[in-house]
Formats: structure tokens, C-alpha cells, sequence
């Protein structure tokens, strides 16, 4: 899988490295599995949303978007979540369906938790195949 574009490292640091790939015309946001704090995870989020968005705009892609978090570390810490939450809005303004791609089931059913809790109506999966048939789907 090409990894065509990184997150510049002056202004947020290495530590929040975030991939922006197209696989299968479908946008990927591809997180590290280096520790984010969560306001570098907002910085390196914003700047790829944004690159997310232009690529859409710019090449004939499915509508929908793949969060793959699964090489990330797991976290539930109320600013790391209440981060998600203006970062998702940003997303969901542009992408449909929004599909976050989860490692294991305890990241599933946290996910799952979060997104029942703020109202998102994010698919959450574990498999990368169904996160792209339902992202080419609609």
C-alpha cells in the first residue's frame, strides 16, 4: 500500500504521523502506532481531513472514508475523546459513510460505545474488505 502523503513533522511533531492513501478509490486515513497526545492527534487529524477532502474533490472516489485505527494504541481518556468529537464532525461534513476500521473486539465494542454516546452513526469493522465494500457501497 503506497503511502503517498505524511503529515509535515515542523508543526505537530513525529509523534502524530497520520497517512492519507486511496486504495480501491476509497479514501484512508491511516493512523501510527506511535502514542498521540490528543492534541497532536487533532493537529495531524485536521491536516489530513483536509488533504482527505482535497484528494475527493480532485479524483473520481467512492463517497465514503476509512478510518483504519488499527495499529494505533487504545485510549479512552476524556480529552482524547472529546477531541474525536469536533474531529468527526469535520469528517462527516464531507465523507459518507464514515467507516472506522478497529483491530480488535474490545476497540469495536469501545468505538461502538462512544459513537451510541455522541450520536455518530459511524460502521465500525474489523475487516478491511467489508470497510471498503460498504465505503464503495453507497
Amino acid at each position: 500500500m503506497p503511502k503517498e502523503d505524511l503529515v509535515p513533522m515542523h508543526p505537530i511533531g513525529p509523534e502524530a504521523l497520520v497517512a492519507v492513501e486511496v486504495e480501491d478509490r476509497v479514501v484512508v486515513i491511516r493512523r501510527s502506532p506511535i502514542p498521540h497526545s490528543a492534541q497532536s492527534l487533532t493537529a495531524a487529524y485536521q491536516w489530513a481531513i483536509a488533504r482527505a477532502v482535497e484528494r475527493a474533490n480532485t479524483e473520481a472516489l467512492a463517497p465514503g472514508l476509512i478510518l483504519d485505527v488499527r495499529a494505533a494504541p487504545g485510549r479512552n481518556d476524556p480529552d482524547f475523546e472529546n477531541e474525536l468529537v469536533d474531529l468527526h464532525r469535520q469528517i462527516e461534513a464531507r465523507f459518507d459513510p464514515i467507516v472506522t476500521l478497529m483491530r480488535t473486539s474490545v476497540g469495536v465494542l469501545q468505538a461502538t460505545r462512544l459513537a451510541r454516546q455522541l450520536g455518530i452513526s459511524d460502521l465500525i469493522v474489523q475487516d478491511h474488505a467489508d470497510a471498503i465494500a460498504l465505503c464503495q457501497a453507497r
